[in-house]
């Protein structure tokens, strides 16, 4: 399979969730989350979703987004060198289709710093985070 570039302009994409023709991806720096429409001619349509501060990962549940996010990217890197120094996390649901984005989770740094990935199963939010080495399981209202 010849292999190319969706977009060479992209600061930091961290998290990708590929539905065929759509590839999404969330940018920590220009805070965006991109749809491409791919086609078999290799040609891309690239269209702006939603704005998501410090993006990373995009996992899906229920045709819905749940993406972490780094709000923060001075405290980030500061916690990356002390893990004493917090960094604020985010965790949204987003709606590709809609647009609408809720928080799910959100915390200053002092429960979880640096959140990279969440997963949702039924009521539960499992985190994870860039630097430390525990999941935080947190139960939805």
């Amino acid at each position: 399979m010849p292999a190319y570039y969706i977009d060479k302009e992209m600061s930091y994409a961290n998290g990708i969730y590929y539905d065929k023709p759509n590839l999404y991806v969330s940018t920590v720096l220009q805070n965006t989350i991109f749809k491409f429409t791919l086609n078999e001619l290799q040609s891309i349509d690239k269209k702006e979703l939603s704005s998501i501060k410090g993006g990373d990962n995009i996992r899906l549940y229920k045709n819905k987004f749940i993406v972490a996010a780094h709000l923060n990217s001075i405290a980030f890197l500061r916690h990356k060198s002390n893990k004493e120094n917090h960094s604020p996390s985010v965790i949204y649901e987003f709606d590709p289709i809609s647009g609408e984005k809720n928080v799910l989770f959100s915390d200053d740094g002092n429960v979880i710093s640096a959140a990279s990935t969440a997963i949702r199963y039924g009521d539960y939010l499992y985190v994870s985070q860039v630097f430390d080495n525990f999941v935080l399981k947190v139960k939805l209202k």
